[in-house]
């Protein structure tokens, strides 16, 4: 009986994991690289300086996936900046900083939007990696990571559980398929990844609610596919 109940023992410690779970800190490097800073031009004073930002994932060398409630109409052009323009920087971007993108996809009710690199622009964009889309969604108790920069708080990392699988909101007249999380977020994620626990993309930060930190909505990996392969 003892032998028996060693046997398995090991054979549990050995298979709890068979789930793929890179370490954080992989996580952390792959989001850097990966993870854009969206600053549309109406988020911009007269001035010139940022108010608010928004978070952008790069899906291609030159695509960026971001919320649709961070852009206004296809043609819109909008700063991006990169990680690497924050560390030369000090986080102080200025207008040969930023590379400039262009709307050239949106769906409202999906919140979801696709900004590609514009003419004559590619040279200035420092070299980075992007986002693989995940081969499934996230389950109820999953662990997902999100990177992007609430209040202003640039490449900020948090980390939490997926608490509901599938939600169904409208928006614009029309439901689409979300997920519930439990990572913290707050204005300025909106637009950024949902990363998986093998370091791809699963979602599109979409919503919180303010003061309950706990109850947050992202765009389900199947609206994402389906709005990347959508002409």
């Amino acid at each position: 009986m003892k032998k028996t109940l060693l046997l398995l023992l090991i054979f549990v410690l050995c298979n709890c994991g068979n789930v793929s779970v890179i370490p954080t800190k992989q996580v952390i490097k792959a989001s850097n690289s990966t993870v854009a800073l969206v600053a549309p031009e109406s988020f911009f004073d007269k001035e010139g300086d940022h108010w608010a930002f928004c978070t952008g994932t790069f899906v291609s060398k030159y695509e960026v996936l971001t919320a649709n409630h961070c852009v206004t109409e296809i043609g819109d052009v909008i700063r991006v900046g990169t990680y690497q323009d924050y560390q030369v920087t000090g986080g102080t971007f200025s207008d040969r900083r930023w590379t400039e993108f262009v709307v050239v996809k949106m769906m409202k009710s999906a919140d979801l939007a696709l900004l590609r690199i514009a003419d004559g622009e590619h040279a200035k964009l420092p070299d980075h990696t992007y986002l693989k889309l995940d081969n499934h969604a996230p389950d109820v108790g999953e662990r997902v990571y999100i990177v992007g920069h609430p209040n202003s708080a640039l490449w900020t990392y948090t980390v939490g559980i997926v608490s509901s699988a599938q939600r169904f909101v409208e928006f614009f007249g029309e439901k689409r398929k979300f997920f519930q999380h439990q990572t913290p977020v707050f204005e300025g994620n909106s637009g950024g990844p949902v990363i998986s626990m093998h370091g791809n993309l699963v979602g599109v930060v979409s919503l919180y609610t303010p003061g309950i930190s706990q109850l947050n909505i992202s765009v389900h990996l199947d609206e994402i596919i389906s709005f990347l392969e959508r002409k």
